[in-house]
């Protein structure tokens, strides 16, 4: 018999004393330790039937860039395939005439940072093509995802193919099963109300009675997250913001009026009351800075959650439906993508949609502008604060400005033309221009439909530091290895985890780990069940900048540091992963200087290989500035952000 073993953990089981000489079994592992797969190659040598490791590594990540595509079309047409009383999702969740709860969930947003769809697809797709390629006839699943167990349980069962695995859940037409979904659903949401209450009283109180200088009608409105300051400028009472430094400058230059929006997120190198504190220092000193929250009333909030309630109705009566619509190739998706679903239409997520909604609406009754201008990353939030512009028909034109990266498998950024072109009822907000920041993030708005009218390309404002190290050159003679955290636990653990294992306790090769603002370096470690105690990396919290000057590779993931790293003269190493599919930039770059990996043996050789080479700075130029400046468009004129400030100012 041909036995398939999917597993992401190792145990001692029953499960596998069914395989006798025979049987030839399939090893597909859902994790990159390699002493787990290690332990079921033993265990099963006592059985002598034969036994294939599959690469996982390259098979998941093969199925994520082969499937993503048919994703976003799935999206895309999804609201269209549920009908009830003739009218479309969209039309079945709108909350008035010009906004739709369909825009604000999860399944529209496409977000990988806030769900674990896309790995868990390319997980399900490798597995079913595997097994169609070995013809197996019996899985044996492992697993502590009870989504990716159940999408696999009912795939098995609809082919015939033994499984020695029950569904996690009781069948979604059970009455207790949908209790108890209502039930933790109302605990998540009620958890978040309180907190989401608490955090925009706290605001309100703390900014009641500041005074801002008075906004006239010709002023520019830049929505932005905030602190993501420049603390240094900071500390002597000047908001920089880092995503606008030099428009910010130029604009104030040349006198143009800014009302700042600021959209509080948590920051590991800034405290709340620090930030607050800072923010009522530039406010003192003429900085016209509003945060959102000051708009977020108690009626608001209130509001937004019986409205939940009532899309929670009108969701439960209709998931079955909204299940069978979820058939990709031969196998549905339902089941990785319930929670999503749940969230969105009668859980945490709906109420932030909602509350969004409505607070944008409040904001903007309350001035008048020239334009609008927020950073494009194609959130919830972004489709809120459109649709609140649309149902107050206000006519200033909204700039979305791509400040980062864009990475092919951060799926938010992209639609199937379909989405930008369809002039039904409830189209997807988009602002009036897209500022893109290069020319391969221009090529992506091209690629989902974008109207080339309405997309620029002006200068990467963020990253115009880099310009100065494009003809510099580097003498690397440090045996440094740079491991840059994403935002993403799941992506950075993942790449620690090879990390670990292929140089942990290597007494010749210092490795640092750079955390990110938004991640905590201590649950990174408890998620990667690693003990920072027998953890030989150090932990730099220094400006990325002074790291890549020194380290001469550089592991990383979605992270634009993985540019900033070329412009330094760092080897960049991509890792590809079964537990999370590579998110790089660079996925699709050819270069040298880029090197993907899909193994701790694999990643230690190349390491080892490179500190042997000599280092030549010469070589490299041509190379770093081809990548920079296909990715990040720089003003011919030393700081120049000509097209950017005319874009804004005009």
């Amino acid at each position: 018999m041909r036995v398939l073993i999917v597993y992401d953990s190792y145990t001692k089981t029953n499960k596998l004393s069914g395989i006798v000489a025979s049987d030839n079994v399939y090893l597909f592992a859902l994790q990159s330790k390699k002493q787990i797969t290690e332990s079921y190659v033993s265990m099963l040598r006592d059985s002598q039937c034969g036994v294939e490791i599959i690469n996982t590594s390259k098979t998941v990540n093969d199925s994520a860039g082969g499937i993503r595509q048919s994703y976003i079309r799935f999206v895309a047409e999804l609201p269209y395939k549920i009908q009830h009383k003739n009218n479309n999702l969209k039309e079945i969740f709108s909350i008035d005439k010009y906004a739709s709860l369909w825009w604000f969930s999860l399944i529209a947003e496409k977000s990988t940072y806030k769900s674990d769809i896309l790995t868990r697809l390319a997980q399900l797709d490798a597995i079913t093509e595997t097994i169609k390629l070995y013809n197996i006839e019996k899985i044996i699943l492992i697993s502590s995802c009870n989504k990716l167990t159940t999408a696999i349980t009912e795939y098995a069962i609809g082919k015939s193919i033994l499984i020695n695995h029950t569904l996690p859940h009781k069948r979604l037409n059970s009455i207790a099963t949908k209790i108890i979904i209502i039930v933790r659903q109302l605990i998540s949401l009620l958890h978040y109300f309180i907190y989401s209450f608490c955090n925009a009283t706290t605001i309100r109180k703390e900014f009641a009675n500041i005074q801002r200088t008075h906004s006239d009608d010709n002023s520019l409105m830049l929505i932005t997250y905030y602190p993501n300051l420049d603390i240094s400028a900071a500390k002597e009472g000047r908001f920089t913001d880092k995503n606008y430094m030099r428009l910010q400058s130029r604009l104030a230059e040349e006198g143009n009026s800014v009302t700042m929006i600021a959209i509080y997120v948590e920051n590991n190198a800034i405290t709340r009351r620090e930030a607050i504190r800072y923010a009522k220092t530039f406010i003192t000193h003429g900085y016209r800075i509003y945060f959102l929250d000051e708009f977020t009333t108690p009626r608001i909030q209130l509001g937004s959650l019986v409205a939940v309630l009532f899309s929670a109705i009108k969701f439960i009566l209709l998931e079955k439906k909204i299940k069978e619509a979820h058939v990709i190739k031969d196998y549905n998706i339902y089941a990785l993508l319930k929670d999503d679903w749940h969230s969105s239409f009668m859980g945490a997520t709906c109420y932030k949609g909602l509350v969004y909604y409505k607070t944008f609406k409040n904001l903007l009754s309350k001035f008048k502008v020239r334009k609008y201008l927020y950073l494009l990353e194609q959130q919830a939030w972004e489709k809120a604060f459109i649709s609140a512009k649309n149902a107050l028909n206000l006519q200033p034109a909204v700039l979305g400005s791509q400040s980062g990266t864009v990475s092919p498998m951060l799926f938010s950024f992209f639609n199937d033309p379909s989405e930008i072109h369809d002039t039904g009822g409830y189209p997807i907000p988009e602002p009036d221009i897209v500022i893109c920041n290069g020319q391969n993030s221009y090529n992506s708005m091209m690629e989902s439909g974008w109207p080339r009218e309405q997309l620029y390309i002006a200068e990467a404002v963020r990253y115009a530091y880099l310009e100065k190290y494009l003809g510099y050159e580097f003498n690397k003679t440090e045996k440094i290895v740079l491991l840059a955290c994403s935002i993403s636990i799941h992506e950075s653990s993942s790449m620690l985890n090879v990390l670990y294992e292929a140089l942990n306790g290597n007494p010749g090769i210092e490795v640092w780990i750079k955390p990110h603002p938004f991640l905590h370096i201590e649950e990174l470690f408890k998620y990667s069940e690693i003990e920072m105690k027998t953890c030989t990396f150090k932990i730099k919290n220094n400006p990325v900048g002074e790291l890549l000057q020194r380290a001469r590779i550089v592991v990383v993931g979605e992270s634009s540091v993985c540019i900033e790293a070329l412009a330094f003269g760092c080897e960049v190493f991509i890792v590809n992963s079964p537990e999370w599919i590579s998110m790089s930039p660079l996925i699709k770059v050819g270069g040298s200087m880029i090197k993907t990996v899909s193994s701790a043996d694999e990643l230690q050789q190349n390491v080892q290989r490179i500190f042997i080479e000599n280092y030549d700075a010469a070589e490299r130029k041509t190379e770093i500035k081809r990548i920079i400046n296909e990715f990040f468009y720089f003003s011919d004129s030393v700081d120049s952000v000509q097209r950017f400030y005319d874009l804004v100012s005009k």
